[in-house]
């Protein structure tokens, strides 16, 4: 309040400062004035910030996503697999590639001295498959990692630039190329997984 007064009245002695001075009864939103030659540039702030979005809310859910993640990597596959038989390809916030050494690693993969611990909490990590009640209501929670794609080769450059492939009868291919266009035909030979070999 006292800046205001005080600069107010400065401009009222000194006409140089006529200009701060009207800026200064814009109810506190006066942040500073540069003068530029013959003209001046003037920074006015807001004088009420409404917030509205719970960003802590969007940092948490982040967070415990990659954390989830992690908690699988190092508490579910690296627990119950030899490093030899499993390698990750790339990993995002909601998404793990994984090779590993064989067709179905989780009935021929797992140590044999876990098996049995396995058994009892792969619920923890995976959905209930026993009956077709559960296995659609775990289809949905979160937390739990389902098998979406699975492919006989891949090339991965970072999390949103891969292309995977399974080139059988229907030759399924999973594409994801952040930043590249795909409409019209465009950078169709970049997108041609027809030269990936293993």
């Amino acid at each position: 309040m006292d800046a205001v007064s005080n600069a107010r009245q400065e401009g009222d002695i000194d006409k140089s400062k006529a200009m701060i001075a009207e800026m200064m009864k814009l109810h506190f939103t006066f942040h500073g004035l540069e003068e530029l030659n013959d003209a001046c540039e003037i920074t006015i702030t807001k004088r009420r910030l409404n917030n509205m979005n719970p960003i802590h809310l969007s940092i948490a859910i982040y967070q415990l996503a990659k954390l989830r993640m992690l908690q699988f990597y190092y508490d579910c596959i690296d627990f119950y697999f030899d490093r030899s038989d499993f390698q990750y390809q790339e990993m995002d916030t909601d998404s793990a590639y994984i090779a590993f050494s064989c067709d179905n690693p989780f009935q021929d993969r797992i140590k044999a001295e876990l098996r049995e611990h396995f058994q009892e909490h792969k619920y923890d990590w995976f959905p209930r498959n026993y009956n077709t009640e559960v296995a659609k209501f775990d289809r949905r929670t979160p937390g739990l990692f389902k098998d979406e794609w699975s492919g006989d080769a891949m090339v991965s450059l970072s999390s949103k630039n891969y292309i995977g492939y399974l080139p059988d009868e229907a030759y399924k291919v999973k594409v994801s190329a952040k930043g590249v266009q795909q409409g019209r035909g465009r950078n169709e030979h970049v997108l041609n997984p027809m030269d990936l070999r293993l």
